[in-house]
Parts: C-alpha cells; structure tokens; sequence
C-alpha cells in the first residue's frame, strides 16, 4: 500500500464531502476497489464512530487505523483537518486583503 495515494484517497473523499458520512461511498469505491479494506472494517469504523462522542467525520480516523495502524489513523487525522484548516486561512486572507481594490475585483470576477 502507497501511503501518499493512501492519504490522497483520503484527502480526496474529505474535500468532496459536505457531511460526517458523506465520504463514506467515495472511500469505500476505492479502498475496495484496491483490495486496502473490507466491508467490515468500514462497518467496524462507521460503529466506532458512533458511538465515539464529537462529530460523525471522525469514523474515518477508525477506518485508517484499522487499515494501516497508528499511521493510518494519523493520515486520517490529516486528510480530515486539512480542508477546513485552508478555508480558515482563506477566510483571514479575506479579512484582511477585502477592502483592497484588487480584491473587490476579483470577487465581482468570481460573482
């Protein structure tokens, strides 16, 4: 198993979900498909995180764990932060960079 695609797939899934579980079909298709997981250990991960208190995302770190060890539940804990971390640093960039003229421009653009 390739650790950066391994990461990759999961960055992947993190970026294209909206919900704690809405990354569960784009993991499961290729996690199975590479032969990385099985059907129960995403049953034994998606249980973990439910019972598990904080949000219904972190079943992923359970499935990396349960994939790859303490390595696998670290890349998770990446792949899962990491989304959110850069729409944080946009958003400060924003505060500070709004009023400038360029800025405005650009969002107008973007509108």
């Amino acid at each position: 198993m390739s650790v950066l695609v391994f990461f990759w797939l999961l960055l992947k899934a993190s970026l294209f979900s909206t919900t704690g579980s809405g990354n569960l079909p784009i993991l499961h298709q290729d996690l199975l498909a590479r032969g990385w997981a099985t059907d129960h250990q995403f049953a034994e991960a998606l249980a973990i995180g439910q019972v598990s208190p904080g949000p219904t995302g972190l079943w992923v770190i359970s499935l990396g764990y349960l994939i790859d060890g303490l390595r696998g539940a670290v890349l998770a804990l990446i792949a899962v932060v990491v989304p959110p971390l850069v729409v944080l640093a946009i958003a400060g960039f924003y505060q500070r960079a709004g009023d400038h003229p360029a800025m405005r421009g650009f969002v107008r653009g973007l509108s």
